[in-house]
């Protein structure tokens, strides 16, 4: 890159052609919401199969029949997963719902007394109170309630039978046809490109490319790791379940700290339900402890950070904050769009370090 030749005007121009471009894709968001998951589920599957159709491509086999065997190929292998594991999730699922009864009988005899008579003995709060707040049926209310919220948000986001043929028939027709006219796209976007913006533009566009494919292989990684670290130890303290559980937190760990909140929920709805004693709560507990501790101080700054070079607060951060304003997918998407913010700053950065304005200000 010529960075002295980006003056200050050409950054200026870059910026804008940047902001018009984040208002053209939000406003075409807002149009197209109703079929935006399948559109981005399709490029998804574009921008994962492409390279195969170009591998394909070099060793002389037709493009179109490329596409219609990779895409066929995909569809094949997520309908006989999902043929093999759905039943198997659900057995699985199943066999967590009957523990439900025993954990709330246990919950109600054995764990509420005790904790109603430590915050008692504390006097934080009136007996009658405590009693209220903690009593079974208050538990159970509670969670029943926060449930039928999650089930319901669930339904209205589309996951009705119409909803869900249109995505299967949507979604590997739009890929088909993005692979097929993918260099005519392309093509199409970069004539919306001013010509001095080329450039800075396709440096920026590389950056990005090569950052998400990290992201996506960093985040396979860190899931099969921890996945391998929770089944282990849960199986070594003798936690009932434990290697289905370890392997639901792996698969979990895709989402950010998915793995703690649903491996953390399900181990604590199978001790309950055993009664366990307290030795296994401790050793369970530092299952995930000790996991979450090899996750932060090695495992996920040697695999994601050293590949995309986030920061874990900067991680965190946009869990929390992309979660708060776009729910569930704020929180899936925070690490991908925190890579892409990360590349962008630092690719515009020596722009504005060569640019007139930024060098007038270190002569002052």
């Amino acid at each position: 890159m010529n960075n002295e030749r980006l003056d200050w005007t050409s950054i200026r121009r870059l910026a804008w052609f940047a902001v018009v471009t984040i208002v053209v894709l939000a406003v075409a968001g807002v149009v197209y919401g109703t079929v935006l998951p399948p559109i981005l589920i399709s490029c998804f599957f574009t921008y994962l199969l492409l390279p195969l159709v170009s591998l394909l491509e070099r060793k002389r086999v037709p493009r179109t029949l490329a596409i219609v065997v990779l895409v066929i190929g995909t569809l094949g292998v997520i309908i006989l997963s999902g043929v093999h594991l759905v039943p198997l999730l659900y057995q699985q699922l199943l066999s967590f719902f009957h523990l439900v009864p025993g954990a709330i009988n246990t919950l109600s005899t054995r764990w509420l007394p005790a904790i109603e008579q430590y915050v008692v003995d504390l006097s934080i709060i009136d007996q009658a109170e405590i009693h209220s707040l903690l009593s079974p049926m208050s538990v159970v209310n509670h969670a029943a309630s926060e449930i039928q919220g999650t089930l319901s948000g669930l339904w209205k986001t589309g996951s009705s039978v119409i909803g869900a043929v249109l995505y299967i028939v949507l979604i590997p027709m739009l890929t088909f046809f993005m692979l097929k006219d993918y260099e005519h796209l392309a093509a199409g976007l970069r004539t919306l490109v001013p010509p001095d913006l080329l450039l800075p533009v396709g440096h920026i566009r590389a950056r990005l490319d090569q950052t998400l494919k990290s992201v996506l292989k960093s985040q396979a990684i860190v899931a099969a790791i921890l996945g391998l670290l929770y089944t282990i130890g849960l199986s070594v303290v003798g936690l009932p379940s434990g290697v289905a559980i370890g392997l639901i937190s792996g698969v979990c760990r895709l989402i950010p700290y998915g793995d703690v909140i649903i491996g953390g929920s399900l181990s604590a709805l199978v001790l309950v339900s055993y009664g366990t004693g307290i030795a296994q709560v401790a050793a369970v507990v530092g299952v995930f402890v000790v996991v979450q501790a090899l996750d932060g101080a090695f495992i996920t700054p040697t695999v994601i950070g050293e590949r995309i070079g986030l920061h874990p607060v900067a991680i965190i951060l946009s869990v929390l904050a992309l979660g708060d304003w776009l729910g569930f997918w704020g929180i899936l998407l925070a690490i991908p769009v925190a890579a892409v913010v990360k590349v962008l700053f630092e690719s515009l950065l020596p722009y504005y370090r060569a640019s007139r304005a930024y060098q007038r200000r270190g002569h002052h």
